[in-house]
């Protein structure tokens, strides 16, 4: 994958960072998500883990906010990182 990674960014760390701040969200998110679900399901209290999980994703929003003012990606950077987001989400999420 890094070779990959080389090849599309070379030289531009910025965008390569928004596409990496991208997919660091993806965990927390998930794992919010289940535990969300596995909470219904139980119907009991998940100890605080699905805040602290939506703050994890937060936090990486943030970070990706900030490398976006300072590239401005391209439209097709732009497409690169919903399909990452997408690969990687149900990656987590199987």
């Amino acid at each position: 994958l890094r070779f990959f990674a080389d090849t599309f960014f070379a030289k531009r760390y910025g965008h390569r960072a928004v596409v990496l701040e991208t997919v660091a969200a993806v965990p927390g998110m998930v794992g919010a998500t289940l535990n969300h679900l596995r909470a219904l399901r139980r119907m009991k209290d998940d100890g605080g883990w699905i805040r602290t999980l939506m703050d994890e994703a937060e936090n990486e929003r943030m970070h990706l906010m900030t490398f976006i003012e300072v590239c401005k990606p391209t439209l097709f950077e732009r497409f690169v990182v919903i399909a990452v987001q997408w690969v990687f989400y149900l990656f987590f999420f199987g």
